[in-house]
Formats: structure tokens, sequence, C-alpha cells
């Protein structure tokens, strides 16, 4: 188990932790998790993390692990969303 740990801790440190493209927020993993960005419903701040609301699911993204530069993008690109903040 630790070196699957190790092993995703490198993927995701030589590659970027989440990718915001063609309408989708995804984790960049294989078969990572996806969202329509279209189908949030509400957004909540809890603990440093953000927790995306859709009738289906939540998508929780760990904002730690995201570089600074990156994580004022996100933030951009979230709050273009027309949806409640929590």
């Amino acid at each position: 188990m630790a070196v699957l740990y190790s092993g995703l801790y490198i993927y995701q440190k030589e590659r970027q932790y989440l990718l915001i493209e063609k309408g989708f927020i995804k984790y960049n993993r294989p078969n990572g998790k996806q969202v329509n960005l279209s189908e949030i419903k509400a957004i909540k701040k809890f603990a440093g993390d953000y927790i995306l609301k859709s009738d289906k699911d939540d998508f929780r993204i760990d904002t730690q692990v995201i570089d600074p530069a990156s994580l004022e993008d996100l933030n951009a690109a979230l709050h273009k969303l027309e949806v409640d903040w929590i």
C-alpha cells in the first residue's frame, strides 16, 4: 500500500492534480472522477477544501496540494459559475 500511495503522490506531483477543460473538472489520475461544470448546484468551502455539490454526487477538491498560482486559476473558474456558495 505504501508503494501505491508513494507512486500516486509522485504522479500527482509531476502532473497536475486537477484538469478543467471542455466543461468538466476532473482529477488527473487514471480513472479520475469528473463532474460536469453545468451540473454543479452549490460550492461549499470547508476546512480549506472545496466541495462541489451536484444532484448526483459531491466532488471534493483538496486545496492544500494545489500550487498557489493554479489555485488562483481554480478560484477564478469557480467564481465564474453562477452557483450558491455555502
